[in-house]
């Protein structure tokens, strides 16, 4: 993928996102305030709108795009044995 001249405080905060924080957390990560954080986020959807031609960003877009690109991993999922994600039956 084209890297759409994200500035590394940009990157940072795609990189936070793409972890699954919430803005406020992120602010408190960077130590930044939430309006800095919400003003990133912002010029982040621009700039890949304008990269990819398309007229909404999602998250799972950023987040997407910031795998692609080697700004974050996806975790290591570990095995589970068989039934795990089954729901527990509880007392009926």
């Amino acid at each position: 993928m084209r890297n759409p001249g994200l500035t590394r405080r940009e990157r940072e905060v795609v990189r936070q996102v793409a972890k699954g924080l919430r803005e406020k957390e992120i602010a408190d990560v960077l130590s930044i305030s939430l309006r800095t954080v919400s003003t990133h986020t912002e010029h982040v959807r621009e700039k890949l709108r304008n990269m990819l031609g398309t007229r909404n960003v999602r998250k799972a877009e950023v987040i997407k795009w910031a795998i692609a690109n080697g700004l974050t991993q996806l975790p290591s999922v570990p095995k589970t044995t068989e039934g795990a994600f089954r729901r527990e039956a509880g007392p009926q």
